[in-house]
């Protein structure tokens, strides 16, 4: 079974994967190179370090791959490799050229329709990713060929469309220097936050210690690092806690436990119900304070707000609220 999802919706997983990285991925890359910085800085202190050395390049490579993955925050083209940049860019102003002068011809010759498919600005392909981007030069590069002999009154020779089509071919079969990152939505979500697990596990296992072992004949060096360890919020940012809350939901001045209670927590509404015996738990992702609003029909509607009591110290913080709900004035007036 397919789905088709409305534009709406891809803009609003756009923004949030945009959120997501722009919260949480973006400030350990803001870590990871202040601690590359501080490393190449101080290399005649580390550089006879075969290990510190070999750290420090991996530690390059995990950073230039966050970057070339990184589309939001860079503003890179979809797709495109190392290998593919320069060759793109040539191939988009050859096939643009061809495009816009076949668009003449069919403009010339009554060819409405042909001419309309062919009537786009330059930034179009730019923006396309790769794959769309072959498909459409493609199209551009038979239709030229097709009419050959027709464009050449505008300056179109064999030779143009040849090259492009080798080109085309080129860029269709180029191995990049690296492994292809693929940068779609799908891909971000899951390859960038294994290149920062990748290089959290790197600096807590290998430079960390090492770096340590030169707190006594180089101080400054350490305490250097070591501050550059130190996670920094980017401007705007703002900080994220776990918070799994659970509690009993009763009848106000009884001990009768109120099942199916609807409980909401958060501006993404999260839901749940509590249980038979009135009991439920919710996990939740919030900000320093939120709320968490219990409703049941025939029972006034409680919204609690959740605040965390030093919240830098609560990676996951667990909070009991018992609720005691009090039944509805219009429904008790009806009995």
């Amino acid at each position: 079974m397919f789905f088709v999802l409305s534009n709406s919706i891809i803009i609003k997983i756009n923004q949030l994967i945009t959120y997501i990285l722009k919260d949480t991925e973006l400030i350990y890359y803001t870590m990871f190179k202040v601690v590359s910085t501080t490393m190449h800085k101080n290399e005649s202190i580390w550089g006879d370090n075969p290990l510190l050395v070999g750290c420090v390049v991996q530690l390059d490579i995990a950073i230039a791959g966050i970057k070339d993955a990184d589309v939001n925050l860079f503003g890179r083209t979809k797709n495109i490799t190392i290998g593919k940049k320069s060759l793109r860019r040539s191939i988009t102003s050859q096939a643009f050229l061809i495009k816009d002068n076949m668009r003449l011809y069919f403009q010339d010759n009554n060819n409405i329709e042909d001419m309309q498919i062919l009537t786009y600005p330059i930034s179009k392909l730019k923006l396309m990713t790769d794959s769309d981007f072959y498909v459409e030069v493609s199209y551009i590069t038979e239709k030229a060929v097709e009419i050959a002999p027709q464009l050449l009154p505008y300056r179109i020779t064999n030779e143009m469309i040849n090259k492009l089509k080798v080109d085309l071919l080129k860029f269709h079969n180029i191995t990049p220097k690296r492994k292809k990152i693929s940068t779609t939505n799908a891909n971000l979500v899951k390859f960038i936050p294994a290149k920062v697990k990748e290089c959290r596990l790197m600096l807590r296992n290998s430079m960390d210690t090492l770096v340590n072992s030169y707190e006594t004949t180089q101080p400054s060096f350490t305490l250097a690092y070591s501050d550059s360890r130190e996670r920094h919020l980017l401007p705007g940012a703002h900080k994220h806690y776990t918070v799994i809350i659970n509690g009993v939901i009763t009848q106000v001045d009884t001990t009768s436990a109120l099942s199916n209670v609807n409980i909401s927590a958060g501006k993404k509404k999260k839901l749940t119900i509590s249980d038979i015996k009135g009991n439920y738990i919710i996990k939740m992702y919030t900000k320093d304070a939120d709320n968490i609003t219990f409703t049941h029909p025939g029972f006034e509607p409680q919204k609690i707000a959740i605040t965390l009591l030093e919240p830098e110290k609560h990676k996951k913080a667990e909070l009991t609220i018992n609720v005691e709900m009090v039944k509805n004035s219009i429904n008790t007036r009806l009995k």
